[in-house]
């Protein structure tokens, strides 16, 4: 399997991809990987999110994630910082 490079999937695309939207929130690249991983799993996500994804390459035009689509996910939900968002560490029970 042929790997595929992320790295110009930089902040300043990702911020001129969003610019006119809303979402209330402006953690796009969250935003990204999980429309990603929604339409992955066969779930419907919204219209400006699927849009924006198809454009970058994340998804292809059947909606269906891309190589690049599911490599920018993978990278995201590693990143340290998000794993410890998503995970706290657990206190030892006493």
């Amino acid at each position: 399997m042929k790997i595929v490079d992320d790295s110009h999937l930089t902040d300043e695309l990702i911020n001129k991809a969003f610019e006119g939207t809303n979402f209330g929130r402006t953690d796009f690249r969250t935003i990204l990987a999980e429309t990603v991983m929604k339409r992955a799993a066969g779930f419907h996500s919204g219209w400006t999110a699927t849009t924006i994804c198809t454009r970058l390459g994340l998804l292809c035009r059947k909606e269906k994630p891309t190589k690049l689509g599911l490599t920018f996910s993978f990278h995201h939900y590693y990143k340290p910082i998000v794993r410890q968002a998503l995970m706290p560490k657990q206190e030892k029970a006493l």
